[in-house]
């Protein structure tokens, strides 16, 4: 959300610049969600959050919301787009389609972060989650 934030672009820089320095030097860091409008993947920002956290060799997920804005084809289309030029610059990531007013991708991603965080599903341990 950063990258579309009503901010002249010198303050968008700043806080990169502090996101970037934050994910460079945690060490409890166990990954990266980084969720992008899958109407504007990739921005200039985006790829500079991803090269300052390649060198940790951590996983990233990324998530393409919004999908439910798109057409399936457009939206895989993107997708495959994304999957590309991510394996093209050496960064290893999981790629998905996400949209919260859907819930398209939400399970999925839940279940990529419990995995990183070594956190079980409740369904997982036999107890029924609240509904």
């Amino acid at each position: 959300g950063y990258g579309f934030a009503k901010a002249p672009k010198e303050q968008q820089m700043q806080w990169q610049g502090l996101i970037g320095g934050y994910l460079a030097r945690s060490a409890h860091l166990k990954g990266l969600v980084l969720i992008m409008d899958i109407r504007h993947p990739l921005t200039e920002l985006d790829w500079s959050l991803l090269e300052w956290f390649k060198p940790l060799e951590k996983p990233v997920l990324v998530l393409l919301s919004k999908s439910d804005k798109l057409s399936r084809g457009p939206a895989m289309q993107t997708v495959a787009n994304v999957r590309k030029a991510l394996k093209e610059a050496e960064i290893e990531a999981t790629v998905q389609l996400f949209s919260s007013l859907k819930r398209v991708g939400v399970d999925e991603a839940e279940s990529v972060v419990r995995k990183w965080l070594g956190t079980p599903k409740k369904s997982d341990l036999g107890v029924e989650p609240n509904v």
